[in-house]
C-alpha cells in the first residue's frame, strides 16, 4: 500500500483565548509561546522544497490569529506552497469599517 500525505499541519502557537469543553488544552505542560518567525519561514522552505506537502494547515493547540505575525507568516506561505487552511475560532477576526 503507498500512503500519500500531502498535508502538514504546524503549531505557530499553543496559546488559545478559548475553553472549549472538547479541548484538553488545560492538560498541556508544555511551555506557551509563538512560533519564531525565522524558524516557520526556514520550516516553510524546506517544506515547499520536498514537493510532496501541497497544503499547510494552521493549527493544533493554539489559536493562530493570536500569533502577532499570522498575517506576514499567511503571506509567505502563499508564496511557497499551493493551499493553506487556518483553522481558527474566529474570536480575533473583526469585520472591516467602512
Amino acid at each position: 500500500m503507498n500512503i500519500n500525505y500531502n498535508e502538514i499541519f504546524l503549531e505557530v502557537t499553543n496559546i488559545c483565548n478559548f475553553n472549549c469543553l472538547f479541548c484538553t488544552y488545560d492538560l498541556m505542560k508544555r511551555k506557551q509561546g509563538f512560533m519564531d518567525v525565522k524558524l516557520f519561514k526556514r520550516l516553510i522552505d524546506e517544506i515547499s522544497k520536498s514537493k510532496k506537502v501541497e497544503k499547510v494547515l494552521f493549527c493544533v493547540m493554539g489559536e493562530p490569529l493570536l500569533h502577532p505575525h499570522i498575517m506576514d507568516m499567511i503571506s509567505y506561505t502563499t508564496k511557497k506552497i499551493s493551499r493553506q487552511i487556518l483553522i481558527t475560532n474566529s474570536s480575533m477576526l473583526q469585520s472591516e469599517k467602512k
